[in-house]
């Protein structure tokens, strides 16, 4: 083995160190460092030259190679890994942070100043990023849970999927660790570090809003990718098995190890060797030692595998190549519900679970990015439109399911008293009493009123606020149900999800307290009492008619929206998309249209565009606090106007549809190009928004929001697709014309290079904005619908 020899000068006081292992001249290794320094964070790429001299990689970095920010340091040890060069890269360093990088792989423009941003915002020890294939499609582990971004658990969040090291390592946590990569091992010499980072302790922050590290699979003969004996892939593994800390976790991080290891490394060891000749006495043996110790370290004695899974272990405990051989076969033509369902029936919907693991799936991917050629390289002019920008949401749709298990879930759903519905229930949690909060408090009016239970973006809370301030003789108070890592929103009463779900002592308090108001708005047909009576909403109102209440319901969006009737009104609407499953949506929201024409209540929608859905409800605009959101100390016109997105959901709001054009201004210096992430936190947010000239809201429903409105408050001009009708309801409610400028993927370009041409037109729009906002949606229409439809009627 020889020492690393340093090759070039140092950067001054690196924020991150960014360490690349090469092994081949023929690596697009300058890629990937070009990609590195691309930001304004101070950066030092440390390239490890593999089993080649340093002259020569710094001759195929061509001019990078003498870019003071760039070191190659010419390492030898033997071994066909990258575990040693990297290791000494790690060492070489001396950065806040550390960060690796593979030769054939390279990260999105702004990758490290938006993590490091990230980390800084988070105090993250650990901040994973965001995987992206070619096609700007995500890699979606971690599935951590909904909304949740920082201080991730390893069990709940399922970290322990994540094995590869792409993110940003704080130096102090790694050191502190004291765990390196794994030299000598023949792959998985990332095994020990990515799991020791997740569950020693340390603050651990995914955002998958953030831009990401691009994973190429351009080389046929990555290190990872060669095959060997199945003792060899399993090495890493049998080492892990040795160390102290491992079993020293905790019970729940130990399952989703010991599940972890089984499930992506020991059964995929045997499923890939299915012939006879592949397997020898010696990998028997190694297959039949690890799922002994994963059995043993799993206090639930692995029950979250899969039915087939269970079976390939089984096969291995007779230590017989005969066995795993006949394991694989039956595995690869057993049943598909074999995969999908647990060996225990108490896990079916564990957190770790394959039917769990599905469901997930099944959502929107909220990071898929436009496919591009290489770092800040975007679809030209001309290019046509691909699925992926089509719509984030293809990539993992529940369309990709098979049939079954789309039955299997929806059965589910729709028969709560089942006993899969019983023990679906279970995943919402355990229920203490201490968790079980008071009943909400009847106030002293003579008019009360009760709105819950989602309280989306807070308006349960802004109307109840809007009515008060109306009619002081009146009352109102808003419940609203709250999970684990959720938007912390306010209201006047929180109850933890798992106690509105399961807990029959808050139920019927809430229900007795409930009976005591005058008037009960119900939001997005939910069950105000879980599942009291098993969510079913019409025999809620049928017991608080009884009981003298007037009941009204609130329609907020997907609950109502119809997407066969939606994609008939743009040609940008998202149920357009081939590759989503809509049958669910479709059902859903013919279910709660027939309610609401049932039960013959008033009825109101959030958002202008649901009247087309429930032409005989009412509008009630959505309230924000104009002045909190007021931005008196806004800057004076730039000649470079700032422009801002936060894509929330942007499968829904089009972010893949308008990135590519702005992309273009924002390198042609017409505009700064600003993607908010979704970790920023909600008290920054009136700042985030006063320091933009041009807000883009979303490009797909047609319609416009609390976001649209806050940003119109903050004095900036708003862009967005709001269809025709929607603009005449706004006037002919408010008096006032709709001044959000109209766009779309086909025009946002022209329309956004013509804003930041005109000053003047931009200033105009500011002012005429905040002033919209402060009439319509500052709650006094809201409260006067609300009233003259439903409580003075």
């Amino acid at each position: 083995m020889t020492a690393p020899e340093d090759g070039t000068h140092e950067a001054d006081a690196p924020v991150v160190d960014v360490v690349i292992a090469n092994h081949d001249l023929r690596r697009p290794v300058t890629r990937a460092v070009a990609s590195a320094l691309a930001g304004r964070t101070a950066v030092r790429v440390t390239v490890v030259a593999h089993h080649l001299r340093a002259d020569d990689m710094r001759a195929a970095l061509g001019a990078l190679g003498d870019d003071p920010r760039v070191r190659v340091l010419e390492f030898s040890d033997g071994v066909p890994s990258p575990a040693g060069p990297m290791n000494v890269g790690i060492r070489a360093g001396s950065a806040p942070y550390v960060m690796l990088l593979g030769s054939d792989d390279y990260l999105e423009p702004g990758t490290i100043d938006r993590w490091v941003e990230a980390a800084r915002a988070f105090g993250s020890d650990y901040l994973i990023g965001p995987q992206r294939d070619l096609n700007g499609r995500s890699l979606r582990d971690p599935l951590t849970r909904r909304g949740r971004l920082t201080a991730l658990d390893a069990g709940r969040d399922r970290l322990a999927y994540r094995l590869a090291l792409f993110g940003l390592i704080r130096r102090e946590y790694l050191d502190r660790l004291g765990i390196m990569l794994s030299e000598g091992v023949a792959t998985g010499e990332d095994i020990e570090l990515s799991l020791a980072l997740v569950t020693r302790g340390g603050v651990v922050s995914y955002d998958p809003s953030l831009p990401g590290y691009v994973l190429s699979d351009e080389e046929e003969d990555r290190v990872t990718t060669t095959s060997r004996p199945a003792s060899r892939d399993l090495e890493a593994l049998t080492r892990l098995r040795e160390r102290p800390w491992i079993a020293a976790l905790e019970p729940a991080a130990r399952t989703a190890v010991a599940v972890m290891m089984a499930r992506f490394i020991l059964v995929p060891a045997v499923l890939r060797r299915p012939e006879p000749e592949e397997w020898s006495a010696t990998d028997a043996d190694a297959v039949a030692d690890v799922a002994a110790w994963l059995s043993a370290l799993d206090p639930r004695g692995l029950a979250s595998l899969s039915i087939a899974d269970h079976r390939v272990l089984a096969a291995a405990s007779a230590r017989d190549p005969r066995a795993l051989v006949a394991a694989a076969e039956r595995h690869h033509r057993g049943p598909r519900w074999t995969r999908a369902i647990t060996a225990s029936p108490l896990a079916v919907f564990a957190v770790d679970s394959p039917l769990r693991r599905a469901a997930i799936l099944v959502r929107p991917a909220p990071g898929d990015r436009p496919s591009a050629a290489g770092p800040g390289v975007a679809p030209g002019p001309g290019s046509p439109l691909t699925p992926t920008q089509r719509g984030t949401a293809a990539a993992r749709s529940r369309g990709r399911l098979p049939s079954w298990a789309n039955r299997v879930i929806e059965y589910v759903a729709d028969h709560p008293a089942s006993i899969p519905g019983r023990i679906a229930a279970l995943r919402f949690g355990r229920v203490r009493p201490q968790d079980v909060p008071p009943p909400t408090a009847v106030p002293d009016a003579a008019v009360r009123v009760y709105i819950g239970p989602v309280n989306y973006s807070e308006q349960g809370y802004a109307w109840a606020r809007a009515l008060e301030s109306a009619d002081p003789r009146l009352q109102c108070r808003n419940m609203s149900v709250v999970s684990p890592g959720g938007y912390a929103f306010r209201a006047d009463t929180e109850v933890p999800v798992a106690v509105y779900q399961r807990s029959r002592t808050w139920q019927r308090a809430q229900l007795d307290a409930v009976r005591g108001f005058t008037h009960v708005l119900v939001e997005a047909e939910k069950p105000l009492f879980g599942r009291l009576f098993l969510r079913d909403v019409a025999r809620e109102a049928d017991i608080l008619t009884a009981a003298g209440v007037s009941t009204a319901y609130m329609a907020h969006g997907t609950d109502v929206r119809l997407p066969s009737r939606h994609a008939t009104r743009t040609v940008w609407s998202p149920y357009r998309d081939t590759d989503i499953y809509l049958a669910r949506h479709e059902i859903e929201a013919e279910r709660n249209i027939a309610l609401l024409t049932r039960l013959g209540r008033p009825t109101f929608v959030s958002t202008p565009d649901l009247l087309a859905d429930l032409p005989f409800a009412h509008w009630c605009p959505v309230v924000v606090d104009v002045d909190r959101w007021r931005a008196p100390d806004r800057p004076p016109a730039r000649a470079v106007p700032v422009v801002a997105h936060l894509p929330t959901n942007p499968w829904i709001k089009g972010t893949d549809l308008i990135r590519p054009a702005l992309r273009r201004l924002h390198d042609r210096g017409v505009i700064e190009y600003r993607e908010i992430t979704a970790g920023v936190p909600s008290a920054q947010m009136p700042a985030t928004w006063a320091d933009a000239d041009i807000v883009l809201d979303q490009f797909r429903l047609g319609s416009y929001g609390v976001a649209a409105c806050e940003a119109m408050a903050a004095g900036a001009v708003v862009v967005g697709h709001v269809l025709e009708d929607v603009r005449r309801t706004v006037e002919q409610v408010s008096g006032i014309a709709l001044p959000l400028v109209e766009a779309d993927p086909d025009t946002i370009e022209e329309v956004v290079l013509g804003l930041a041409t005109d000053p003047e037109r931009r200033a105009r729009l500011g002012v005429d904005g905040a002033a919209f906002v402060a009439t319509v949606h500052d709650g006094r229409i809201s409260a006067t619908v609300l009233r003259e439809q439903w409580i003075r009627a």
